[in-house]
């Protein structure tokens, strides 16, 4: 297996923690009724034997039918029982059913790991990685968790971590306040084409803003939630007997004594060059995608109308010095009204006009709380195999840009020169992956080309796609999956692309068109290849795609 750990120099162990065995009843429970209620539901898998993972693979299964991040690995460690993993468990705010789906998901987790959990890695604070442990909370309350893995911006001891959190809570503050005055704006009666069109457009304005906000779980026009994603973290770092912050490049972490597999750390990125940049340049990404910088967060608190957002002096300097004009002459449109300023409104006028136009800079600011977060990513490689056939698991989260270029610059072990043969840097990380959870529902800009996707070449590479197409596109009007990146995902992985979407007859059907042409798998290989892919039970909440599918890689 890859391995960068330093044997002169171990690290010291913690102690150990006991885990408590619970009596366990044989047998998988039946299904509890809808009628029976969560707690029922939660009782029902409380006594459930846990599944086992297939003996001598690391199994992963992705949970289908939402747009969302909710995977689980499993790793054997000895006849009994296997390592668990949770790496995040939500659904996009205002998906259909969601909290309904994300119950049956939390049931299926409960029953496979009899509600215990080694490690739960909880990649960002988005509502999409993390509404399932509200949605789904009296289930999760029973679970025992050994261990929960953040980044490092989670940590509250960390001052630039700090910095970060109260930005990104002031710019959501600024983006709800900005919600306010799109209502009337958008609701104002039409007098001519022009207002119409004008209507129109802020109308749009406000729900591209609204849907950016849901991915926080505070989006104005979806239903309220009992806890937003920061209260959620904090539920479970309670419900967590150990909490770890990780920062990029130290050596790997080994899972537990015995497991040969050990967790590679490569983000989110310390240096703010990095975490801040979302936006690619021309040909990093299968899109070149230009908008608005940092300045856009200055920008929106001048345009507030004078709301109350509280800004530190440095904050306040810069939007003074930023604004065309004195804030003696600076005026909300409210106050021209109540002095009814006949010479402002009158027709003469109206070229000079702004009114309520600056409330397109919100979708900027939107964009960018959204980009910036998802950067925050805690991006992990599961690194297990052979020195001859090492072989890596990467779950970037939702990272984007800054986040995947901020891998270049870190080798292991730590203090290794690069052109060390025994040492590990990113090449070899992406060259070993034999699957990739496709970053961000496979949306254009949260997978790199040349210094990511184009370097998986291991001939096993396999990707995971959690995406719901359907909503994405015809509710939510988001190019999800990305055409482009679609269609080099499956020519990299030649058709091995598992979408939490489809069935696996979609994939049968997709290797009958694909299989024995020139450059495509045989159909030796297609065995060997759903050999390893199984599928839960049938969806209460799908006609398509199963339950969860998975995917299981020799560990040897």
């Amino acid at each position: 297996m890859l391995s960068a750990r330093k044997t002169a120099a171990k690290r010291k162990t913690a102690k150990k923690t006991a885990y408590k065995k619970q009596a366990r009843k044989r047998g998988a429970p039946s299904a509890p009724s809808p009628e029976a209620g969560l707690d029922s539901a939660a009782d029902a898998v409380s006594d459930a034997t846990p599944a086992r993972a297939k003996p001598g693979h690391i199994s992963v299964r992705m949970y289908n039918n939402i747009l969302g991040d909710c995977f689980l690995i499993r790793v054997p460690v000895g006849p009994e029982r296997d390592v668990k993993i949770l790496i995040d468990c939500g659904a996009l705010q205002g998906m259909p059913s969601a909290a309904d789906i994300m119950n049956e998901i939390a049931a299926d987790l409960a029953r496979t790991t009899g509600s215990h959990l080694d490690v739960l890695v909880v990649t960002h604070e988005h509502w999409d990685h993390l509404s399932g442990f509200c949605q789904a909370e009296t289930i999760f309350r029973k679970f025992e968790i050994d261990e929960l893995w953040l980044a490092w911006t989670e940590n509250d001891k960390d001052a630039d971590a700090a910095r970060i959190r109260a930005r990104r809570q002031k710019a959501l503050q600024l983006l709800l306040t900005l919600d306010k005055h799109f209502g009337p704006a958008a609701a104002a009666p039409d007098e001519d084409d022009e207002e119409a069109a004008t209507a129109q457009r802020r109308a749009g304005q406000r729900d591209e803003v609204r849907e950016l906000l849901a991915f926080t779980g505070q989006s104005p026009g979806a239903a309220a939630s009992r806890m937003d994603t920061g209260a959620i973290l904090t539920m479970l770092k309670g419900l967590a007997k150990k909490v770890r912050y990780f920062t990029p490049g130290a050596d790997p972490i080994p899972l537990r004594a015995g497991i040969p597999v050990e967790a590679y750390i490569l983000g989110p990125p310390k240096d703010t060059k990095f975490l801040l940049r979302s936006n690619p340049r021309k040909g990093e990404v299968y899109l070149t995608d230009e908008s608005a910088g940092l300045g856009v967060y200055l920008a929106a608190a001048v345009q507030l109308e004078k709301e109350a957002i509280a800004l530190d002096a440095d904050e306040a300097r810069a939007i003074e010095l930023s604004m065309p004009f004195d804030n003696q002459h600076f005026r909300r449109l409210s106050e021209v009204e109540r002095e009814q300023n006949q010479p402002y409104f009158s027709e003469r006028e109206e070229w000079r006009r702004i009114d309520r136009d600056w409330l397109g800079a919100a979708e900027q600011l939107a964009l960018k709380l959204d980009s910036d977060t998802n950067n925050t990513s805690l991006v992990l490689a599961f690194a297990f195999g052979s020195k001859t056939d090492p072989r890596v698991l990467l779950f970037p989260g939702d990272a984007q840009v800054g986040n995947w270029e901020s891998w270049q610059q870190y080798v292991w072990p730590s203090g290794a020169k690069r052109e060390d043969p025994a040492a590990i840097d990113i090449q070899k990380l992406l060259a070993a992956t034999v699957l990739y959870k496709v970053g961000h529902h496979a949306s254009h800009n949260a997978t790199l080309r040349a210094n990511g996707l184009e370097l998986m070449t291991h001939p096993d590479l396999v990707a995971m796609i959690p995406v719901r197409e359907e909503f994405a596109r015809k509710t939510k009007h988001w190019n999800m999956p990305f055409p482009s990146l679609l269609a080099r995902l499956l020519e990299r992985t030649k058709g091995r692309v598992l979408r939490a979407d489809k069935s696996l007859d979609d994939l049968h059907a997709d290797r009958d068109h694909r299989q024995d042409k020139p450059g495509e798998l045989s159909r030796d290989d297609w065995e060997s290849f759903f050999a390893r892919v199984s599928a839960g039970p049938k969806s209460a909440h799908s006609d398509a795609a199963p339950l969860y599918v998975e995917y299981s890689i020799p560990l040897a």
